[in-house]
C-alpha cells in the first residue's frame, strides 16, 4: 500500500509532556514503514544534535531553555510557534498530503493551544478570551492557505505520577515543583 485513497491522511498525536507520545509515534512509524506506506513524520520531541531539522526549528530551539522559552512575551512566543508550524505545513505537510502520504504529526494545534493557554494564565486576559485569541491566530493561519486539518486525532494520556517518572528518566533530573504545577494545567487544557 503506497497511497491512502489517492489522498493524504493527517494523523495528529497529542498529549502533555511525558505521556509517551514520541514512544508511540516511533513504534507506529516503524510498523507503517514495514507495510511500505508512504509517510512523513513531523513535530514532537527533538533530539539534541539533529542536523536534519529545518533552520526555523533550530532557531526556535536556541531560544528555549529546558523546553521553555526564555522570557519572550506571550504573543511573540505564540506567533513564533505558529510560524514554525506554518513552515512545516507549507514546505512538507501540504505537499505530502497532496501526494497521498500518511503524515504523523506529534503536537499539532491542540498542543499549541493547550501550552499557550497555560503560558498565558498570568496575562490580564480571562481564559475564555485567551482561548478565542488562540483560535483566531490558528484560523488566520489555516483558512487563507487551505492547510489540511487533522483527519485523525490520537490523544495519549497517563496518570500524573507515571508522567513524572517518565520525565525523570528522560531528563535525568528530579521533576520540578513548577512541572508538578504546570503539567496538570496543560492536561486540563487538552481536555477542554
Amino acid at each position: 500500500m503506497t497511497n491512502i485513497n489517492n489522498g493524504g491522511l493527517l494523523v495528529t498525536i497529542e498529549g502533555a509532556t511525558g505521556v509517551g507520545k514520541t514512544y508511540f509515534v516511533d513504534k507506529l512509524y516503524l510498523r507503517l514503514m514495514k507495510e511500505s506506506i508512504k509517510l512523513q513524520r513531523m513535530g514532537g520531541f527533538i533530539k539534541k544534535g539533529d542536523d536534519t531539522l529545518p533552520e526555523i526549528t533550530k532557531f526556535l530551539r536556541q531560544l528555549m531553555s529546558v523546553n521553555r522559552f526564555i522570557d519572550l512575551p506571550w504573543l511573540c512566543e505564540t506567533t513564533l510557534l505558529l510560524a514554525e508550524q506554518a513552515y512545516n505545513l507549507e514546505c512538507f505537510v501540504s505537499k505530502a498530503y497532496k501526494e497521498g502520504e500518511l503524515i504523523l504529526y506529534e503536537n499539532y494545534n491542540d498542543a499549541l493551544i493547550a501550552y499557550q493557554l497555560m503560558r498565558g494564565e498570568n496575562l490580564d486576559i480571562n481564559e475564555r478570551k485567551l482561548h478565542k485569541i488562540l483560535e483566531t491566530l490558528v484560523d488566520m493561519q489555516y483558512d487563507p492557505f487551505d492547510y489540511p486539518a487533522p483527519d485523525v486525532l490520537i490523544y495519549i494520556s497517563t496518570p500524573l505520577e507515571t508522567i513524572f517518572e517518565l520525565l525523570k528518566k528522560r531528563e535525568n533530573r528530579e521533576v520540578s515543583e513548577k512541572d508538578r504545577n504546570l503539567i496538570p494545567k496543560i492536561i486540563a487544557n487538552y481536555e477542554k
